[in-house]
C-alpha cells in the first residue's frame, strides 16, 4: 500500500490558496491580492505562483484580473471542470470495470431511495420526460449517450446531495461510454439493444414516482446488468490470447469536444503509454520534440500535461535529463481539489453522512471478503495505534483506520469517494467544533472501530456492514 507522492510546489500552493479562500469565507469577485504581495506572503517564485494560478483558474476557484485594480480574485468553482476531472481520472487510470459497476450499483441505489421519498411533481415530470421510452431510436451512439448522461445528471441533481451528484454522473459517463462502444455495430441491433436499456430506465423512473424504491432499484440493476454484459465482453476480448489488434477507441466525450485539443492530446498520450508498454520512470521525450511529433502548440501541451500531472499519469521534469516521464497514477492530486469544491457547495453534513454510509457499508463488506494474512496484520497494528493514541494523535489515527479499510476493500472508486469525504471536513471551519466533540467521545469511537475490525478479521461481510452502520449512527449522534 503505497504512500501518496509529494506533489509539485505549484499544486500544493494552489490547494493552500483555495483553503485560505474557504477559511476566510471569501465570496466570488473578492480580491485575494496582487502578485508581488502574494509572492511575499507564500514565499514562492513567480513561476510556481503563476502555475498555481493557472490550476486555480482551470478549477474555477480563482481568476487573474489585469490592470491597475487587478490581481488574483475569487471565482465561482467550475462544477463542470471538477466533474470532468473526476471522469477523466476514472478513465485515464484504467479503473477496473468491476469497481465502476460496484460503485454505480451502490450510488444508484442510494439515489433511487432518496428520490422515492423526496421528489416533487416538477422533478417527477422532468425525469419522466427524460426517461420516456424511446420507441424511435435512430442508431446514433452520440445521441443515445447524451440522453443517458442527462438522465443520470438530473437524478443526481434531484437528490440535492452534492457529494452523491458529483460522483454519480462521471461514473455513469465512463460506463455508458464503454458499453456503447462495444454494442453491436449494425444499426438494427444497436437500436434493439438500446430499447431494452431504455425500457428498464423508464420503468425505474415510474417506480420512483410511485414511491416504490425496491422495484425502482430492481429495474436500475436490470439496466446495469446489461451494461455489465457489454463491459465484461470487452474485458474478455482484451485478454484473449489470439485477439486481433484493434484501432484504439477514445471516450465518446472526446468526439463531442473537438475544440478541446488538450483533452484529446491527454488521451493520445494515455494510448501511447499503453501501446508502447511504457513503465513508470520511462522517458517519453522533451517538450520541443513532443510538440513537433504530435503537431500541437506549447500551450496545448502544457495544459494537457498539467491535468495529467494532477492525475499522476506523467511527470514533467526539468534539466538535461528531464522531459515528460511516465509516472504511477494516484488520487492524491485530485482528492483535495474535489474536497475543496464540496467545501464551496456548503454541503449539509447529514447529506454527506447519508452518501458516506451507503459507500462505507459496501466497503466494510468488501474488506471482510478480501482480508488476507498480510492486511490482517496491518489492520490489527493500525487498530492498536489508534487505541493507544493521545488526544493530539487520535483524529489522524482514526482517519488512517478508515483509509486502510478502504484499501483492503480494493475498490478504487469507493476508496476515492471516502478519501474525498474525509478530506472535505478538513476545509470546513465548523468541523473544528466537531473535532472537539470527537475527542471528548474518543473512547466510544475507539470501541466502535474495534467492533468493525473484529468483523472484518472474522471475515464476516454481513457483520462488518452492520457494525459500520452502527458506527455511522454513533458518529452522527455524537457530533450533532
Amino acid at each position: 500500500m503505497s504512500q501518496p507522492k509529494e506533489r509539485k510546489l505549484a499544486y500544493r500552493l494552489a490547494q493552500q490558496i483555495a483553503k485560505d479562500i474557504l477559511e476566510q469565507g471569501l465570496e466570488a469577485g473578492t480580491p485575494i491580492g496582487k502578485e508581488p504581495d502574494l509572492l511575499k506572503k507564500y514565499q514562492v517564485s513567480r513561476d510556481s505562483f503563476r502555475e498555481a494560478v493557472r490550476i486555480l483558474e482551470w478549477q474555477g476557484i480563482a481568476k487573474s484580473v489585469r490592470g491597475a485594480s487587478g490581481g488574483l480574485q475569487v471565482g465561482p468553482p467550475a462544477s463542470e471542470a471538477i466533474s470532468n476531472l473526476l471522469r477523466d481520472y476514472l478513465q485515464l487510470v484504467d479503473t477496473p470495470i468491476k469497481d465502476l459497476i460496484e460503485a454505480s450499483r451502490a450510488l444508484n441505489a442510494l439515489t433511487v431511495k432518496i428520490l422515492t421519498s423526496t421528489m416533487d411533481r416538477e422533478g417527477s415530470e422532468k425525469l419522466l420526460k427524460l426517461t420516456a421510452e424511446r420507441k424511435v431510436l435512430h442508431g446514433s451512439q452520440k445521441e443515445e449517450q447524451r440522453a443517458l448522461w442527462n438522465v443520470f445528471k438530473e437524478m443526481g441533481r434531484l437528490t440535492n446531495n452534492p457529494a452523491l451528484a458529483l460522483f454519480l454522473s462521471p461514473i455513469n459517463e465512463v460506463l455508458t461510454s464503454i458499453a456503447l462502444n462495444i454494442r453491436r455495430s449494425d444499426k438494427e441491433s444497436f437500436i434493439i439493444e438500446g430499447q431494452k436499456g431504455w425500457r428498464n430506465i423508464h420503468k425505474c423512473t415510474e417506480a420512483i414516482i410511485a414511491g416504490d424504491d425496491a422495484t425502482a432499484i430492481t429495474y436500475m440493476n436490470y439496466y446495469l446488468d446489461q451494461v455489465e454484459q457489454y463491459t465484461t465482453l470487452r474485458t474478455n476480448e482484451s485478454s484473449a490470447p489470439n485477439r486481433r489488434k484493434r484501432k484504439p477507441t477514445y471516450p465518446s466525450w472526446i468526439k463531442d469536444t473537438n475544440n478541446k485539443m488538450a483533452q484529446s492530446f491527454m488521451y493520445q498520450l494515455h494510448h501511447d503509454i499503453h501501446s508502447k508498454q511504457l513503465q513508470p520512470g520511462d522517458r517519453m521525450g522533451l517538450e520541443a520534440d513532443l510538440t513537433l511529433k504530435y503537431g500541437i502548440s506549447r500551450s496545448i501541451f502544457r495544459e494537457a500535461v498539467r491535468m495529467l500531472e494532477m492525475i499522476g499519469l506523467v511527470e514533467h521534469r526539468k534539466g538535461r535529463v528531464g522531459g515528460l516521464v511516465v509516472a504511477t497514477p494516484d488520487s492524491s492530486g485530485i482528492v483535495p481539489t474535489i474536497a475543496i469544491f464540496l467545501g464551496y457547495m456548503d454541503f449539509d453534513s447529514e447529506k454527506l453522512n447519508e452518501a458516506r454510509l451507503s459507500i462505507e457499508m459496501k466497503v466494510a463488506q468488501l474488506a471482510a471478503t478480501n482480508i488476507n494474512e498480510e492486511s490482517a496484520k496491518l489492520l490489527t497494528k493500525t487498530l492498536k495505534l489508534e487505541q493507544e493514541a493521545s488526544d493530539e494523535e487520535f483524529i489522524s489515527a482514526a482517519t488512517q483506520m478508515h483509509t486502510l479499510i478502504n484499501r483492503i476493500a480494493d475498490n478504487g472508486v469507493f476508496s476515492l469517494f471516502i478519501d474525498v469525504m474525509l478530506n472535505s471536513s478538513i476545509f470546513k471551519i465548523e468541523d473544528q467544533h466537531r473535532t472537539k466533540k470527537a475527542l471528548k467521545n474518543a473512547q466510544k469511537i475507539k470501541d466502535s472501530h474495534s467492533l468493525i475490525v473484529k468483523a472484518i478479521l472474522d471475515k464476516s461481510p454481513p457483520q462488518a456492514s452492520r457494525r459500520m452502520i452502527e458506527h455511522r449512527k454513533l458518529m452522527t449522534e455524537l457530533l450533532k
